[in-house]
């Protein structure tokens, strides 16, 4: 038997949202995780070590990835037109459902900082970027994201209780409204539209 293939992640910020979307048993997603580059089997990978921040397990995880692939502080979840090997288009619409509700909870706390605008924008821009991902399994000309993209268990059952969501039209018109939702976020908060520099973002 050949060794099993390991998940290919595009980039660092793919890599940290992959392993966020798979929890502690005890449902813990925090976690100060230490990586280290690796070969294996003469490619690039990288391997996650960290203690669940609630209950103390030890937690792991071993990506093939990029070896330019590093931590950075914007939204980019994947370079290029090239789709995503580990979440489908199910999934990343739920991601960008999920940072809206982050977002929301945010703002609607009572004391609402500096740092929270921060979270807040970065949670905004991240909603847009998980859109884009989608629009990447859209085919050239097509209408609507062609039903066997939706592999997992969460992607399909997203399909399955919104399907109309995956057309080209209603994936556009969301991206452009979201677009315009962060516009008015950075107008708002940061007033010269500029937003918050590489170091307040995260």
């Amino acid at each position: 038997m050949g060794a099993m293939a390991l998940p290919y992640v595009r980039t660092y910020n793919e890599a940290i949202l992959y392993i966020r979307l798979r929890p502690c048993g005890c449902g813990e997603t925090e976690v100060r995780w230490q990586d280290v580059a690796l070969t294996l089997d003469g490619e690039p990978a990288r391997y996650f070590t960290g203690a669940c921040e609630n209950c103390g397990r030890p937690r792991e995880f071993t990506l093939a990835m990029p070896e330019q692939a590093q931590p950075r502080n914007d939204v980019v979840f994947g370079e290029g037109a090239t789709r995503s090997e580990v979440l489908d288009p199910g999934e990343w619409l739920s991601v960008s459902d999920l940072y809206g509700q982050r977002a929301e909870e945010v703002l609607s706390d009572g004391e609402f900082g500096a740092e929270d605008v921060s979270v807040v924008h970065y949670t905004l821009s991240a909603r847009v970027s998980a859109v884009d991902e989608v629009l990447k399994f859209l085919p050239d000309n097509a209408d609507v994201v062609p039903e066997w993209f939706f592999r997992s268990v969460p992607g399909r059952a997203a399909f399955e209780a919104a399907p109309g969501r995956f057309g080209r039209d209603a994936l556009l018109a969301e991206r452009t409204a979201l677009w315009e939702n962060l516009e008015r976020f950075v107008k708002d908060y940061y007033g010269d539209g500029t937003g918050p520099t590489d170091s307040d973002a995260g």
